[in-house]
């Protein structure tokens, strides 16, 4: 098997294999959870990565980033009330200054989590945290890294983690929680670590992106226990504005059947579609995008809709031109609702 790693990396990659150990504290963001945000998370992680080893070639961006796999096990320190959790996510990572000894790196992640103990009205009433075993993972984070060598780097930083089952069941005030982590990270075989070119010919460069999506949800109405589907498109428009930093323009419709049966219970008869603008920024580099956007619903918002709400994606490229994105809705500091869109995009 390590042979096989070893060819894949003198190929075109650098494979690595990275092991961190985590310790945090938990932010009580509502009155409600404040009673079990006591407890000190504790943990570590596991991870595979791979990072672009090509050189003497120009590149879209002037800094080196990598992406890959992680898997983390966390211990909230309260084994009655909140259990464990064990994520699998996808990340990426840009590495800034890496042509350097000591550089500075920010991983961002999505992805999914179990968590073993979970809301019960009678048998654990307080853990409004979780309601459902299997909930979305989001983890963004900074690092400071330090070169023993070409193949070994020691890393620590702060991560900033969410858990959430995105308003699939209620109760769902999520949790947010802060680590310390310091790792070590092995290469089997040294990337370049020569600074990126960027392209200069302006025929080469990016003036602008258009993006169009398909989006698919669901979420639980806790009167009957039914899950609704949610359907719905978004249209973007990405200004480049300097290296991998871009101005965002959008605009997204959503068949919001939940609404739908939500006002239909309490006597009222509305239309599920609302349509919303988004403006925003995109962290775009190579193959991954990490988008964030403050949008605000102007076609049949509902009474249960804030004026203005955040939306989050995570956007990773297939084969140049489709996308697949997990994005989060959130209305202040609770998660309103988790959904996957499939895309494509065109540049120019």
């Amino acid at each position: 098997m390590i042979s096989n790693l070893n060819a894949i990396a003198q190929d075109s990659v650098s494979i690595g294999f990275q092991v961190n150990v985590l310790k945090g504290n938990i932010l009580p963001h509502s009155a409600d959870i404040k009673a079990l945000s006591y407890s000190s998370p504790h943990g570590f992680s596991a991870t595979l990565l791979r990072q672009n080893s090509r050189s003497g070639k120009s590149e879209r961006y002037p800094i080196k980033s990598r992406n890959g796999l992680k898997m983390q096990f966390v211990n909230f320190n309260n084994s009655k009330q909140l259990g464990s959790a064990f994520s699998i996510s996808g990340f990426t990572e840009p590495l800034m200054g890496s042509n350097r000894k000591l550089f500075i790196s920010a991983p961002i992640e999505f992805g999914f989590v179990y968590v073993s103990k979970i809301y019960h009205p009678t048998t654990n009433p307080e853990n409004l945290f979780f309601s459902t075993p299997i909930s979305f993972y989001l983890n963004a984070g900074l690092h400071l890294n330090f070169k023993l060598g070409k193949q070994t780097i020691l890393n620590a930083g702060m991560q900033y983690q969410h858990i959430s089952n995105g308003g699939i069941k209620m109760p769902n005030k999520g949790m947010n929680f802060i680590t310390m982590n310091t790792g070590i990270c092995y290469y089997l075989q040294a990337p370049n670590w020569q600074k990126n070119k960027p392209i200069t010919s302006k025929k080469l460069q990016t003036k602008y992106l258009f993006e169009s999506y398909l989006i698919g949800s669901a979420k639980t109405l806790t009167e009957t226990n039914e899950l609704k589907p949610i359907i719905g498109f978004q249209v973007s428009y990405l200004k480049p504005i300097a290296l991998f930093h871009h101005w965002m323009l959008s605009t997204e419709g959503v068949y919001h059947t939940f609404n739908k049966a939500y006002f239909a219970r309490r006597g009222e008869e509305i239309n599920p579609w609302m349509q919303s603008v988004l403006g925003g920024y995109a962290l775009r580099i190579g193959n991954t995008s990490f988008q964030v956007l403050l949008g605000l619903p102007v076609i049949n918002k509902t009474s249960n809709e804030k004026l203005l709400y955040q939306r989050y994606a995570l956007v990773q490229t297939i084969k140049e031109r489709f996308l697949l994105t997990m994005s989060l809705k959130a209305e202040g500091h609770v998660a309103d609702i988790f959904d996957l869109r499939l895309g494509y995009r065109i540049t120019r």
